[in-house]
């Protein structure tokens, strides 16, 4: 490869071909996809307490009854999940950082937060 072709090309140098055969373009990477996943099971986490709140002040049911008390008790698990698939995805550094950092950051959050909660109706039922 010589010329303009290797002019435009990171990495290669003069003369040499590249690895993949020159009709079919560069081959894709495919990074991993845990950190993704695990951004969106942490904002899955907070979905169905937002829906609780936003219906508390609104006074308007925004989601079936049946489907209130399964949703509540998925959150916790869903953080859960996505903390430890952000924080796999962060220690094999598989990219995507970002969104892995993102993920263990609201999940977190979010379990403290739960745990604030639920030692402030433990304390307010024993008293």
């Amino acid at each position: 490869m010589t010329g303009q072709d290797a002019a435009g090309r990171v990495g290669s140098h003069l003369g040499e071909s590249p690895p993949w055969p020159s009709g079919a373009g560069r081959p894709v990477h495919r990074q991993g996809r845990m950190a993704t996943w695990g951004l969106a099971c942490s904002l899955a986490a907070l979905l169905p307490v937002l829906l609780q709140v936003a219906e508390a002040v609104l006074a308007v049911p925004l989601v079936p009854d049946p489907l209130e008390n399964p949703g509540l008790l998925a959150s916790p698990v869903l953080a859960i999940t996505g903390v430890v698939l952000s924080g796999v995805a962060l220690g094999t550094g598989s990219g995507r950082r970002g969104r892995a950092l993102a993920g263990v950051v609201v999940g977190s959050t979010w379990l403290v937060l739960l745990a604030g909660l639920l030692l402030f109706l433990i304390v307010s039922v024993t008293v």
